[in-house]
Protein backbone atom coordinates (compact mmCIF):
# COMPACT_ATOMS: atom_id res chain seq x y z
CA UNK A 1 0.00 0.00 0.00
CA UNK A 2 2.75 2.39 1.15
CA UNK A 3 4.37 1.77 -2.52
CA UNK A 4 1.31 2.58 -4.10
CA UNK A 5 0.99 6.02 -2.31
CA UNK A 6 4.58 6.56 -3.09
CA UNK A 7 3.55 6.27 -6.70
CA UNK A 8 1.33 8.16 -6.81
CA UNK A 9 2.77 10.93 -4.91
CA UNK A 10 5.30 10.88 -7.60
CA UNK A 11 2.57 10.68 -10.37
CA UNK A 12 1.25 13.72 -8.98
CA UNK A 13 4.51 15.68 -8.70
CA UNK A 14 5.24 14.69 -12.38
CA UNK A 15 1.58 16.25 -13.38
CA UNK A 16 2.00 19.47 -11.76
CA UNK A 17 5.41 19.96 -13.44
CA UNK A 18 3.52 19.41 -16.71
CA UNK A 19 0.92 21.67 -15.97
CA UNK A 20 3.38 24.06 -14.79
CA UNK A 21 4.73 24.04 -18.43
CA UNK A 22 1.03 25.45 -19.90
CA UNK A 23 0.45 28.86 -20.14
CA UNK A 24 -2.68 28.79 -17.77
CA UNK A 25 -1.11 26.78 -15.09
CA UNK A 26 2.84 28.71 -15.37
CA UNK A 27 3.11 31.13 -12.54
CA UNK A 28 0.75 29.24 -10.17
CA UNK A 29 2.53 27.49 -7.09
CA UNK A 30 1.16 23.54 -7.03
CA UNK A 31 -1.13 24.48 -4.04
CA UNK A 32 -2.74 27.13 -6.28
CA UNK A 33 -2.75 24.61 -9.02
CA UNK A 34 -4.47 21.89 -6.61
CA UNK A 35 -6.93 24.70 -5.63
CA UNK A 36 -7.89 25.54 -9.20
CA UNK A 37 -8.44 22.07 -10.23
CA UNK A 38 -10.97 21.67 -7.33
CA UNK A 39 -12.50 24.34 -7.64
CA UNK A 40 -13.23 23.95 -10.97
CA UNK A 41 -15.25 20.65 -10.69
CA UNK A 42 -17.67 22.64 -8.07
CA UNK A 43 -18.85 25.89 -10.12
CA UNK A 44 -22.54 26.45 -10.97
CA UNK A 45 -25.01 24.27 -12.73
CA UNK A 46 -24.24 20.50 -11.56
CA UNK A 47 -20.78 21.46 -11.66
CA UNK A 48 -21.29 23.38 -15.46
CA UNK A 49 -21.60 20.04 -16.53
CA UNK A 50 -19.07 17.80 -14.49
CA UNK A 51 -16.43 20.56 -15.10
CA UNK A 52 -16.41 20.39 -18.16
CA UNK A 53 -16.41 16.21 -18.62
CA UNK A 54 -13.64 15.62 -16.08
CA UNK A 55 -11.72 19.37 -16.86
CA UNK A 56 -12.22 19.17 -20.30
CA UNK A 57 -9.30 16.25 -21.54
CA UNK A 58 -6.76 19.00 -19.50
CA UNK A 59 -8.35 21.86 -19.78
CA UNK A 60 -9.68 23.71 -22.70
CA UNK A 61 -12.84 21.85 -24.60
CA UNK A 62 -16.19 22.04 -24.65
CA UNK A 63 -18.57 19.73 -22.30
CA UNK A 64 -19.89 17.50 -25.59
CA UNK A 65 -16.30 17.84 -26.75
CA UNK A 66 -14.83 15.04 -24.63
CA UNK A 67 -17.16 12.42 -25.87
CA UNK A 68 -20.21 11.39 -27.07
CA UNK A 69 -21.43 10.36 -30.56
CA UNK A 70 -19.59 13.14 -33.16
CA UNK A 71 -17.47 14.67 -30.24
CA UNK A 72 -14.57 16.68 -31.96
CA UNK A 73 -11.16 17.38 -30.79
CA UNK A 74 -12.04 20.64 -29.48
CA UNK A 75 -9.58 20.47 -26.73
CA UNK A 76 -7.85 24.48 -28.20
CA UNK A 77 -10.96 26.13 -27.35
CA UNK A 78 -10.59 27.72 -23.45
CA UNK A 79 -12.66 26.97 -20.86
CA UNK A 80 -13.25 30.51 -19.86
CA UNK A 81 -14.72 31.06 -23.26
CA UNK A 82 -16.95 28.42 -22.70
CA UNK A 83 -17.62 30.15 -19.34
CA UNK A 84 -18.21 33.37 -20.76
CA UNK A 85 -20.65 32.42 -23.40
CA UNK A 86 -22.55 30.19 -21.40
CA UNK A 87 -22.86 33.53 -19.21
CA UNK A 88 -24.11 35.52 -22.07
CA UNK A 89 -26.49 33.14 -23.59
CA UNK A 90 -28.35 33.29 -19.75
CA UNK A 91 -28.15 36.50 -20.04
CA UNK A 92 -29.91 37.29 -23.56
CA UNK A 93 -32.12 33.96 -22.86
CA UNK A 94 -30.45 32.06 -25.59
CA UNK A 95 -31.57 34.80 -28.20
CA UNK A 96 -28.61 35.51 -30.46
CA UNK A 97 -28.94 39.23 -30.68
CA UNK A 98 -26.81 41.59 -32.51
CA UNK A 99 -25.80 42.88 -28.89
CA UNK A 100 -25.48 39.49 -27.48
CA UNK A 101 -23.01 38.67 -30.57
CA UNK A 102 -21.05 41.65 -30.48
CA UNK A 103 -20.36 40.96 -26.02
CA UNK A 104 -19.15 37.09 -27.49
CA UNK A 105 -16.68 38.72 -29.78
CA UNK A 106 -15.78 41.30 -27.27
CA UNK A 107 -15.78 38.39 -24.28
CA UNK A 108 -13.46 36.56 -26.78
CA UNK A 109 -11.45 38.50 -27.71
CA UNK A 110 -10.44 40.12 -24.04
CA UNK A 111 -10.05 36.04 -23.47
CA UNK A 112 -7.47 35.73 -26.52
CA UNK A 113 -5.53 38.99 -25.55
CA UNK A 114 -5.41 37.57 -22.01
CA UNK A 115 -4.30 34.48 -22.87
CA UNK A 116 -1.39 35.52 -25.40
CA UNK A 117 -0.24 38.22 -22.58
CA UNK A 118 0.26 35.11 -20.08
CA UNK A 119 1.60 33.12 -23.26
CA UNK A 120 4.47 35.67 -23.73
CA UNK A 121 5.16 36.59 -19.94
CA UNK A 122 5.71 32.87 -19.56
CA UNK A 123 8.04 32.60 -22.63
CA UNK A 124 9.48 35.88 -21.78
CA UNK A 125 10.18 34.29 -17.75
CA UNK A 126 11.77 30.71 -19.75
CA UNK A 127 14.23 32.89 -21.52
CA UNK A 128 15.02 34.77 -19.06
CA UNK A 129 14.07 38.05 -20.61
Amino acid sequence: MQIEIDSLKSDNEKLLQLLKGTTEYADMENDEILKSAATLCMKGSKGVAASFKANGKARGASADACGGKGAKDNSWIPSEAVRAILKIKDKYKGEMTETAVSQILYELNSIWRKMMRVENEAIKAKLGA
